[in-house]
């Protein structure tokens, strides 16, 4: 009797334990399943990131070249302004007479004297015509 209550639990303990291994091999599968579509949703993942990453340094780029080119046209915009200043200078009598006596040679106080002005007066005109190179 010992001997068949024995080997009637050893016939179950050996059907349970394949069942065990059933369901182990079962919930194997399913691991490697859940494994293979983690693994897909990563590289998705990736892909994803990595063109976002992409069209961010785009903007990013294209944001750096308009201020960049704003920049150079604010520059242009200004030299224009100062060119035009430039031009727009035009040297009345008084400080043409000064140029004229000063390119035939005569110094700043003689200058001065012939034109009852003052040497800073003279030294200025003819300072600011180095300036403008009038």
């Amino acid at each position: 009797m010992l001997l068949a209550i024995a080997t009637g639990e050893i016939y179950w303990a050996k059907k349970s334990g394949e069942k065990v291994q059933r369901e182990s091999r079962e919930i194997l599968r399913e691991l490697q399943l859940a494994k293979e579509e983690g693994e897909k949703l990563l590289q998705a993942i990736g892909r994803s990131t990595e063109k976002a990453v992409t069209e961010i340094t785009e903007v990013i780029e294209k944001a750096r070249l308009i201020a960049q080119e704003k920049r150079e046209e604010a520059r242009g915009e200004k030299e224009e302004e100062e060119k035009q200043k430039e031009i727009d200078f035009v040297p009345d009598e008084k400080q043409l007479l000064v140029y004229r006596l000063a390119d035939g040679g005569l110094g700043v106080e003689e200058i001065a004297r012939r034109m009852s002005m003052g040497k800073g007066e003279v030294e200025l005109i003819l300072n600011l015509r180095r300036g403008r190179k009038l």
